[in-house]
Protein backbone atom coordinates (compact mmCIF):
# COMPACT_ATOMS: atom_id res chain seq x y z
CA UNK A 1 0.00 0.00 0.00
CA UNK A 2 2.67 2.41 0.91
CA UNK A 3 4.31 1.93 -2.61
CA UNK A 4 1.32 2.77 -4.52
CA UNK A 5 0.88 5.44 -1.98
CA UNK A 6 4.63 6.72 -2.82
CA UNK A 7 3.89 5.85 -6.62
CA UNK A 8 0.70 8.51 -6.65
CA UNK A 9 2.45 11.57 -4.37
CA UNK A 10 5.25 10.97 -7.14
CA UNK A 11 2.64 11.02 -10.11
CA UNK A 12 1.11 14.38 -8.68
CA UNK A 13 4.41 16.20 -7.90
CA UNK A 14 5.06 15.31 -11.87
CA UNK A 15 2.13 16.75 -12.72
CA UNK A 16 2.22 20.15 -10.30
CA UNK A 17 5.75 20.63 -11.78
CA UNK A 18 3.95 20.64 -15.62
CA UNK A 19 1.30 22.64 -14.98
CA UNK A 20 2.46 25.03 -11.63
CA UNK A 21 3.97 28.05 -12.46
CA UNK A 22 7.56 28.08 -11.28
CA UNK A 23 10.37 30.46 -11.23
CA UNK A 24 13.68 31.26 -10.45
CA UNK A 25 14.19 32.96 -6.93
CA UNK A 26 17.29 34.39 -5.56
CA UNK A 27 17.76 34.54 -2.07
CA UNK A 28 20.79 35.68 0.12
CA UNK A 29 22.69 35.68 -3.29
CA UNK A 30 21.99 32.22 -4.64
CA UNK A 31 19.59 31.63 -7.01
CA UNK A 32 17.15 28.62 -7.11
CA UNK A 33 14.96 27.67 -9.96
CA UNK A 34 11.85 25.74 -10.36
CA UNK A 35 10.69 27.34 -7.05
CA UNK A 36 6.84 27.94 -6.10
CA UNK A 37 5.49 29.01 -2.39
CA UNK A 38 3.65 26.84 0.04
CA UNK A 39 0.31 28.99 -1.10
CA UNK A 40 0.58 28.35 -4.10
CA UNK A 41 1.32 24.32 -4.36
CA UNK A 42 -1.69 24.35 -1.86
CA UNK A 43 -4.13 26.53 -3.53
CA UNK A 44 -3.11 24.42 -6.65
CA UNK A 45 -4.04 21.19 -4.60
CA UNK A 46 -7.44 22.42 -3.32
CA UNK A 47 -7.91 24.60 -7.47
CA UNK A 48 -7.67 20.82 -9.29
CA UNK A 49 -9.37 18.80 -6.48
CA UNK A 50 -6.31 16.61 -4.88
CA UNK A 51 -7.57 18.31 -1.43
CA UNK A 52 -10.85 18.41 -0.04
CA UNK A 53 -9.45 22.11 2.29
CA UNK A 54 -7.02 23.75 2.87
CA UNK A 55 -5.56 21.20 6.00
CA UNK A 56 -5.65 18.22 3.69
CA UNK A 57 -3.64 20.21 1.09
CA UNK A 58 -0.97 20.88 3.53
CA UNK A 59 -1.04 17.50 4.63
CA UNK A 60 -0.60 16.51 1.28
CA UNK A 61 2.29 18.54 0.56
CA UNK A 62 3.96 17.64 3.97
CA UNK A 63 4.28 13.91 2.43
CA UNK A 64 5.26 14.94 -0.71
CA UNK A 65 7.99 17.03 1.03
CA UNK A 66 8.82 13.92 3.55
CA UNK A 67 9.22 11.37 0.23
CA UNK A 68 11.63 14.48 -0.94
CA UNK A 69 9.82 15.49 -4.04
CA UNK A 70 10.20 18.80 -3.12
CA UNK A 71 12.11 20.69 -0.65
CA UNK A 72 12.15 23.94 1.34
CA UNK A 73 15.04 26.35 0.21
CA UNK A 74 15.84 27.20 3.98
CA UNK A 75 15.71 23.56 4.63
CA UNK A 76 12.65 23.60 6.77
CA UNK A 77 10.56 19.85 7.51
CA UNK A 78 7.33 21.18 7.72
CA UNK A 79 5.28 22.09 5.16
CA UNK A 80 3.53 25.68 5.47
CA UNK A 81 0.90 27.02 2.96
CA UNK A 82 2.63 30.59 3.24
CA UNK A 83 5.29 32.60 1.36
CA UNK A 84 7.50 30.06 2.61
CA UNK A 85 9.42 28.97 -1.07
CA UNK A 86 9.92 25.27 -2.20
CA UNK A 87 11.48 23.85 -4.89
CA UNK A 88 11.67 20.56 -6.85
CA UNK A 89 14.06 18.10 -6.18
CA UNK A 90 16.49 17.56 -8.99
CA UNK A 91 15.04 14.03 -9.67
CA UNK A 92 11.85 15.90 -10.65
CA UNK A 93 13.47 18.38 -13.00
CA UNK A 94 15.61 15.36 -14.82
CA UNK A 95 12.33 14.26 -15.47
CA UNK A 96 11.32 17.63 -16.92
CA UNK A 97 14.42 18.06 -18.81
CA UNK A 98 14.31 14.21 -20.14
CA UNK A 99 10.81 15.09 -21.36
CA UNK A 100 9.25 12.75 -19.41
CA UNK A 101 5.50 13.45 -18.84
CA UNK A 102 5.04 11.41 -15.83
Amino acid sequence: MEDSDSQDLHQLALRMRREMPCKERTVHLQNFKWTFSGQQAASYLLTHGFAQDAHAAVELCQRMLQQGLFKSIYHKDLFTADSEIYRFSSSMLDNKHKGLTG
